[in-house]
């Protein structure tokens, strides 16, 4: 019977020793050049005023340098959910406590997600046990997919670049199937608290898309906003044949100043 103690001890000591080395050995698998270069940017800015968050339709679709003095863009992707778009204000108010404003931008179907699964950009805060769960459970993408992504940063656009493939389009129309998660409205609550708290004027927004059908989840997100006095435009950059990139939320890199307008123009309208 000692013996048996014994080799479970030692057999769970070995364990936690393995698990242990990982975690020190091994960062967040899931850590991208994207979130690199994001924390760089914001670990390097001074005097931001105002902070533009959220998904890849904002990457690809706000132009910075063409918004605002002092503007700074902060886009992760939707696989970072509205959990981050928290985490990362955090960030930002946390070495910038002057920041004035806050713009969140997601794509529509962002907010029918849950927050399993979503990577996080303050895992190497989490406590021990849950960063070595997330890390065993990433490294089959560590070993076999990250070492051939051949994503790359493009400076001059201040996101990532796009693939060489434009969405077929074929007048087709967005449409959601699910309600927003609960996960997702109470991060949506938390930024609201956040934004108030610290005095910071906030607005979510809707990222570019192709035509959205208004169906009943879509009023029900619509409703979600308004009960809740969260301040946000429904309007949105349409995307056809023309305009539209790699993705249905996409816009293509030669239309993103005319994109960047467009959303300028909608939070400075008078509603």
């Amino acid at each position: 019977m000692k013996k048996l103690i014994k080799k479970i001890v030692q057999f769970i000591l070995l364990l936690f020793l393995v698990g242990f080395i990982i975690d020190i050995v091994i960062k967040n698998p899931m850590n991208n050049k994207l979130l690199e270069y994001q924390i760089t940017k914001l670990d390097k800015a001074k005097n931001i005023d105002i902070a533009l968050i959220g998904d890849s339709s904002l990457g690809n679709g706000i132009q910075a340098k063409f918004f605002y003095k002092n503007t700074y863009n902060f886009a992760l992707t939707g696989d970072y959910n509205l959990i981050n778009n928290y985490r990362m204000l955090e960030k930002i108010i946390k070495s910038n406590p002057e920041l004035r404003k806050v713009y969140i931008m997601q794509t529509f179907d962002v907010y029918e997600r849950d927050n399993s699964n979503m990577l996080n950009i303050n895992l190497e805060q989490e406590n021990l046990f849950l960063r070595i769960f997330v890390k065993i459970k990433s490294l089959k993408y560590y070993l076999t997919v990250k070492p051939f992504d051949n994503s790359r940063i493009n400076y001059e656009l201040d996101y990532m670049s796009q693939s060489e493939n434009i969405y077929d389009f074929k007048n087709k129309k967005r449409v959601l199937t699910k309600n927003i998660s609960s996960d997702n409205k109470s991060s949506i609550l938390s930024i609201k608290k956040l934004c108030e708290d610290n005095n910071i004027d906030y607005y979510f927004l809707f990222g570019p898309s192709i035509l959205l059908e208004k169906n009943e989840y879509y009023i029900q997100l619509i409703d979600f906003f308004k009960t809740n006095q969260i301040q946000f435009k429904k309007d949105y950059f349409v995307l056809n044949e023309q305009n539209i990139g790699d993705a249905i939320d996409h816009v293509s890199s030669l239309y993103k100043e005319e994109s960047t307008k467009f959303y300028y123009d909608l939070v400075n309208r008078k509603d």
